[in-house]
């Protein structure tokens, strides 16, 4: 990470946001030179696809889970529908990875983990603006600010260069909206057969608890786009007239409430006889879902875990399965990293 209060350097490095910026203000920042963007949606359906054709893994599609329960056998029975038709999957082992989703399926399981739990939605609006492959060169960045006084840490402002099928795209925000969804595309019904009645003494407790927070998340709901466009010329002075922006809706995220207290992380929740397992909570994003799946296959299949026939493959796998080494062997990490960085074709530092 590389630290300048000089403007031609920083300049350098971020060309929109300097453009129309005094070269009077008083400003730093500080730059880390390696790192990639990645569409994950487009390595999700490869990876879906490999588990088809290779694995011979059953995958079904447009599938609406609606409740699970255990059966006197001591399974899991799934009740579902798909493409309108009604249907039941029975399982051993049941693992829910739903986003938000996740949250009324812990609630109809019936565990007792799930009075424990509830969630608050927090939604997230963008500014977008395609350019042109000139621009994306000048502007190779992803670039954070700071939170405003105030608003919660999810709502650092950040400028970012995205490319998808080809296109390239300019990236402002976050701004939150508040909406009782928990999924995109689900409707506010789910949301309320999701509380139950023990449910809102916890709910209540984070509106008195979180006040600032819950009228942050308001107000920016009902910001309009003269708003919004003032907001990205305060983080990049004249940016607003240089590009054709439109507001485009990002995705939904369910803050997880547990014990009546706001938690901002990612919680793996387990039956008692590990047959069950769910991730709750905001995060993780995507680029570290690996290391929280590798730590719910772990809690879920302990004896299986152990096996040396189990440790070889999750060698193939990753380069070091024990996360704590990593934080503890700076020498280690950074060679993962650059072997990792190799692969990607990002510059090694």
């Amino acid at each position: 990470m590389k630290l300048s209060e000089d403007f031609d350097e920083i300049q350098s490095w971020i060309p929109l946001t300097m453009e129309g910026r005094s070269r009077h203000q008083k400003m730093a920042a500080t730059r880390v030179d390696h790192g990639t963007d990645v569409n994950f949606e487009s390595i999700t359906k490869q990876l879906a696809q490999h588990m088809e054709n290779e694995q011979s893994a059953d995958i079904q599609y447009n599938t609406h889970v609606k409740r699970v329960h255990k059966s006197p056998s001591g399974s899991w029975l799934i009740e579902c529908e798909q493409n309108g038709v009604a249907k039941q999957v029975r399982a051993d082992k049941l693992f829910v990875g739903a986003g938000g989703g996740a949250f009324p399926i812990l609630k109809a399981s019936h565990l007792p983990a799930g009075r424990r739990f509830s969630g608050f939605p927090v939604g997230g609006r963008f500014l977008a603006a395609e350019i042109d492959k000139e621009v994306a060169q000048s502007y190779g960045a992803k670039t954070y600010g700071k939170a405003a006084v105030g608003a919660p840490p999810m709502s650092v402002p950040h400028l970012d260069l995205r490319v998808a099928d080809g296109k390239y795209y300019l990236l402002f925000g976050p701004f939150a909206t508040f909406s009782p969804i928990l999924e995109k595309g689900r409707g506010i019904v789910e949301f309320i057969r999701m509380v139950h009645l023990h449910d809102i003494p916890n709910l209540l407790n984070v509106a008195r608890e979180h006040f600032p927070l819950v009228t942050y998340l308001f107000k920016e709901t009902f910001k309009g786009e003269s708003a919004m466009l003032k907001t990205l010329d305060e983080f990049a002075p004249g940016l607003s007239n240089k590009f054709n922006w439109k507001v485009v809706q990002a995705g939904q995220r369910v803050q997880i409430i547990k014990d009546g207290d706001l938690q901002m992380g990612t919680e793996i929740v387990t039956s008692e006889d590990l047959s069950y397992g769910t991730l709750l909570g905001a995060s993780p994003g995507a680029s570290v879902s690996p290391e929280v799946m590798l730590r719910c296959v772990k809690t879920l299949f302990p004896k299986i875990v152990k096996k040396e026939a189990a440790q070889e493959r999750l060698k193939t796998l990753f380069d070091e399965t024990d996360v704590d080494v990593l934080i503890e062997d700076a020498d280690k990490y950074r060679e993962i990293r650059n072997s990792a960085d190799k692969i990607l074709g990002i510059r090694e530092i």
